[in-house]
């Protein structure tokens, strides 16, 4: 099994945790995860690719939803997608 890490900003863990959309393994990775020394309010989720495309789908279809409702955790969600997809390559 291969694991990956995504750059989560704390808000988007938030977002994440109070969902009840995303995987239990996937829930799992984001609570277990320890904050990034370098980058303030960020945690290094260490997940498998499964879990990586679990973040990607969930916050893409968040930013979705938030842009057109023009909600402001739209930009923080579509960064999260971001960061779970370039944790895949």
């Amino acid at each position: 099994m291969s694991l990956t890490t995504v750059h989560l900003r704390d808000e988007a863990c938030a977002l994440a945790l109070d969902s009840s959309f995303l995987s239990r393994e996937t829930r799992a990775a984001i609570q277990r995860a320890p904050e990034n020394p370098s980058i303030l309010h960020v945690r290094d989720v260490v997940c498998t690719e499964a879990d990586a495309k679990d973040l990607a789908t969930f916050f893409g279809s968040l930013a979705d939803a938030g842009e057109v409702l023009g909600l402001p955790v739209a930009a923080v969600c579509a960064e999260a997608e971001d960061a779970a997809r370039h944790a895949m390559l």
